[in-house]
């Protein structure tokens, strides 16, 4: 039997497993999720249904509950929502939670890394937080720069079957690295298998990765699997 313990960090799919610990991205307007750890926040293709200001009333005390383990996810989408009003003020109050929380921030960020990046620059009382950029999958230079922040990478299965050939871009991923299912309903086994190809690595060295990184940024993940 496989004893092997798995991480997803990023789904939209409610599960509970004896054997994988999953952060269930909590949807708008959905009450809380008993017993499976989430993360709450107001996603930029929301925005257009809903103010910041209605969800901060509505939302913002699901905060203080002890299963969410993360802010987000939020972040800045360039091709679905390319003229987000207040885009900074919205990334400035969902920053200013994890901070005042100290929990990790989940980030969507599409065509955005720059943006993104400049942001971070412009304020560096947020230089500590921990960020888990979703999805991610930009191979440029801009990876080596954000190293220099506690920002992780969380890759699913359309990331992993991108073809990527700079192997030093690879390590610098790897050694931040957080995988997903995402929505796209797939077992995460399947994604830690995909991580195998992509890195090349044992399916010992993406699961110790994948566990150091997850229990840091969580580390109540740490007594999660007692429970069964």
């Amino acid at each position: 039997m496989d004893t092997m313990r798995y991480y997803d960090c990023h789904t939209h799919t409610q599960k509970l497993s004896p054997n994988t610990l999953s952060l269930y991205v909590l949807a708008l307007n959905q009450p809380i999720v008993d017993l499976q750890p989430f993360c709450i926040g107001l996603h930029p293709w929301d925005c257009v249904e809903t103010s910041l200001d209605l969800w901060i009333k509505t939302n913002e005390h699901k905060f203080q509950h002890p299963h969410c383990w993360a802010t987000g996810e939020v972040g800045i989408d360039n091709i679905k929502v390319a003229n987000l009003n207040n885009k900074y003020v919205y990334l400035n109050y969902f920053f200013s939670q994890a901070l005042r929380l100290q929990k990790p921030i989940v980030l969507h960020l599409v065509k955005a890394l720059q943006e993104f990046y400049d942001f971070l620059h412009r304020h560096p009382q947020y230089h500590n937080v921990p960020m888990i950029i979703h999805a991610y999958h930009d191979n440029n230079t801009l990876t080596e720069n954000l190293l220099q922040y506690p920002i992780y990478f969380s890759l699913g299965p359309r990331e992993l079957k991108r073809v990527c050939k700079n192997k030093y871009l690879k390590e610098h991923i790897f050694s931040r690295l957080l995988l997903e299912t995402d929505d796209s309903g797939k077992d995460i086994l399947e994604i830690y298998r995909l991580a195998e190809s992509y890195f090349d690595k044992s399916s010992s060295d993406i699961q110790t990765r994948v566990q150091s990184n997850f229990e840091y940024l969580f580390p109540l993940s740490k007594s999660f699997f007692h429970q069964f």
